[in-house]
């Protein structure tokens, strides 16, 4: 459970499971983290996909008792908040240490040519401000509560914004095994406490207005010391035969007590009024991945069912945004909210018996995300990165 900075009290009893999962807990780790809320989501028949990202990121050596609730948000913070991080194979251009708030479009241009353009702003660390009887942060003009949405980003000249609200979920989804989230050894750890959510709203990117109107969407919030060493991650719904059907995976290798680990691979289908998960234990090191130039494909089954989960896109389709883990290390996320989705269902009465096709499902927009140590060169898209904040 989260602990609030100095004598802040708080009572929780009255939020839902999932809102509980938003709230912040960098106060549980004294050692440096970083903290993530993200929402991504897309809507297909108009072939447009959104990245919204809060982060901060506290380096070693820096009390988070010292972070502000809303009530004292005013309040001057000590001047430690300020420390930066040290530029251990990081880039001396972009910051490592603060707040950020990051906006991603993906739309088709008047040509019908794929248009990427996204924006990341830094803020200083005394700019993050929480609640502790609910979930509400914020971070500069922007702000996320389990509901919402609101925000504004500006780089030079270039500005955009988003106001967004969607119906709260109550229960939080996992793709981490229970035991995988309790241990130590593990760095990051994520869950998605609004995991399929239909936002309604608006984003501007510059001049170019967009009205969400049928959209799908997932919000999730992510806590660690450190980055895994390489990830894929990838979420789909509203498929064309079957709006409802849900699936996300996550592929990632870490480094546990000085070894590397091989692909660990979760996997959660929603499908034909129920829910498979393949992520515990046993599963993680048994289900198989393929990952090669724009596609990824990952494989799951259990005695009677098997699962094909296929993500398809072009570089054009990517953004690339830098990323850092506390001690100032760098490493790179390859984004795109316009992934083309294949889902395949195998069924068969035993486990001796050959599986045969089921059912076969289409999404013309998913999210895939694959993140690594250096920057793919085949990605040509950045971020525009705000100048450093003055110190």
């Amino acid at each position: 459970m989260p602990k609030p900075p100095g004598n802040v009290s708080h009572d929780l009893s009255k939020l839902s499971e999932a809102e509980r999962d938003n709230l912040p807990r960098h106060t549980e780790k004294k050692n440096g983290a970083y903290e993530v809320w993200y929402i991504t989501g897309f809507e297909p028949e108009k072939d447009f996909g959104f990245w919204i990202r809060f982060t901060l990121t506290v380096p070693p050596g820096i009390s988070t008792d010292d972070f502000q609730p809303f009530a004292d948000a005013g309040k001057p913070l000590s001047a430690a908040l300020r420390k930066p991080l040290p530029e251990k194979g990081g880039n001396p251009d972009h910051d490592a240490s603060g707040a950020f708030v990051w906006l991603a479009v993906f739309y088709l241009d008047k040509d019908g040519s794929r248009k990427v353009r996204a924006l990341k702003q830094s803020f200083p660390l005394e700019s993050f401000a929480e609640e502790w009887d609910r979930f509400h942060i914020s971070i500069g003009d922007s702000s996320m509560t389990h509901g919402s949405a609101q925000g504004r980003v500006k780089v030079g000249e270039q500005t955009a914004s988003f106001d967004l609200t969607w119906e709260q979920a109550t229960i939080a989804r996992n793709l981490l095994a229970k035991a995988l989230r309790k241990s130590k050894r593990v760095k990051t750890v994520v869950v998605s406490p609004n995991n399929r959510i239909k936002p309604r709203g608006k984003i501007r990117f510059g001049d170019i207005e967009f009205n969400l109107e049928n959209a799908y969407a997932t919000q999730s919030h992510i806590i660690g010391t450190q980055h895994a060493l390489a990830w894929r991650w990838g979420f789909a719904t509203g498929f064309e035969e079957d709006e409802s059907a849900v699936c996300e995976i996550l592929s990632a290798k870490i480094g546990m007590a000085g070894i590397e680990t091989p692909f660990m691979n979760s996997y959660r289908v929603e499908l034909d009024g129920g829910e498979t998960a393949f992520t515990g234990l046993g599963k993680i090191f048994r289900n198989a991945s393929k990952f090669e130039d724009g596609r990824f494909i990952g494989t799951c089954k259990s005695m009677t069912r098997k699962y094909e989960i296929e993500f398809d896109w072009q570089p054009a389709d990517l953004v690339r945004a830098q990323y850092h883990d506390p001690s100032g290390q760098e490493l790179y996320c390859h984004n795109t909210e316009v992934a083309r989705v294949t889902l395949r269902k195998h069924k068969r009465p035993f486990w001796f018996f050959p599986w045969k096709p089921a059912r076969t499902l289409h999404a013309k927009c998913g999210c895939f995300e694959f993140g690594q140590r250096n920057a793919d060169p085949d990605v040509g898209g950045s971020y525009a990165v705000a100048p450093k904040f003055a110190e």
